[in-house]
């Protein structure tokens, strides 16, 4: 029952990222498919406790974020072609889980979570671009209902291929910085559209930690670089 829910829950947090009305398209939700996801889960019981928070740090320059990370070749990349001086930090677990997002990606306000989701989440936050069509959604409170992540990967994956037209990309189990990480990317198009999604979930403190980057796919050649080097800085310290 356990992984059943996470199952759905973690179905949810995709098709309610690309989910859209019929006509012209107006961005990754639609309130009617969101509203309908959101009803499954709570039949499940879903439990959320911890506190995610977002600020914005300004630096003199990337360069400076070099001296306090371990840089991967993505993260390089990513500072030899910034030219922006903020940086969006966001983080959870009162700080002690962080990543950067893209520097001109902002945090969905209050407001256009209410307009985006019919039963807004107090855990449920998200960045996107300008334009709110390729999103970052990051979480931390579902319980981690095993320690085994290859269990996990195996029934997540299985909830995953009930989305319409999906295309595996990647679906493995990885040791990163010394953390084991469910990896999933994948294209799929429930709602018509089709989005790349590339997800990333790891158990922190007896809760999975999902990170979700979505974008469409005629879009996400254009996003793809920033989205995968701002993967590679996630940083959790004990």
């Amino acid at each position: 029952m356990r992984l059943q829910f996470v199952t759905g829950a973690m179905i949810v947090c995709v098709v309610s990222s690309v989910a859209q009305a019929q006509g012209p398209y107006t961005g990754p939700w639609d309130s009617a498919a969101d509203a309908a996801a959101e009803k499954s889960v709570v039949k499940l019981g879903a439990t959320r406790g911890l506190e995610i928070r977002a600020t914005v740090l300004t630096i003199p320059s990337l360069v400076r974020l070099a001296a306090t990370e371990i840089l991967t070749p993505a993260i390089a990349v990513a500072q030899q072609s910034a030219q922006a001086t903020k940086v969006n930090r966001f983080t959870l677990a009162e700080g002690r889980v962080s990543f950067l997002a893209p520097p001109d990606f902002t945090a969905l306000t209050a407001a256009e979570l209410v307009a985006k989701y019919r039963r807004p989440d107090p855990s449920r936050r998200v960045v996107a671009n300008a334009k709110r069509t390729t999103t970052i959604r990051y979480e931390m409170g579902l319980e981690a209902p095993s320690s085994d992540m290859e269990e996990g990967r195996k029934a997540l994956a299985a909830g995953y291929e009930q989305l319409g037209k999906l295309k595996w990309v990647v679906n493995k189990v990885s040791r990163i910085r010394g953390r084991e990480w469910m990896q999933f990317e994948f294209t799929a198009s429930p709602t018509g559209v089709e989005f790349h999604n590339i997800v990333q979930v790891s158990i922190y403190e007896g809760h999975l930690l999902i990170f979700t980057c979505a974008s469409p796919s005629t879009d996400f050649p254009s996003f793809e670089q920033a989205l995968r080097a701002s993967m590679a800085t996630i940083t959790i310290t004990p």
